[in-house]
């Protein structure tokens, strides 16, 4: 192993501290992410929303869109989520 500078030691920190920090961050944006997908489908359960769509009470507006990707090389997908949030 090389020895290193005290330059490349800091920066070698700050990587470390940074990646760490990422992944913490990664970590919590997939939890978000499927508690918002269960919170979605209990308002489709109760709601027939669709592509469009918008619901609003007090505090926000949220309207509704279909999501769709893929192409020649990566499988075609779709998916229905939230498409504009306005706080009221």
């Amino acid at each position: 192993m090389t020895k290193l500078t005290k330059t490349e030691s800091d920066l070698l920190t700050k990587l470390a501290l940074t990646v760490k920090k990422q992944r913490k961050y990664d970590s919590l944006s997939r939890a978000l992410k499927a508690e918002s997908e269960t919170i979605l489908s209990d308002i489709q359960k109760t709601k027939n929303i669709a592509k469009g769509d918008s619901l609003k009470n007090k505090t926000v507006a949220v309207s509704f869109t279909n999501r769709k990707g893929g192409g020649y090389e990566i499988p075609k997908w779709s998916k229905f989520g939230v498409d504009k949030i306005i706080v009221l």
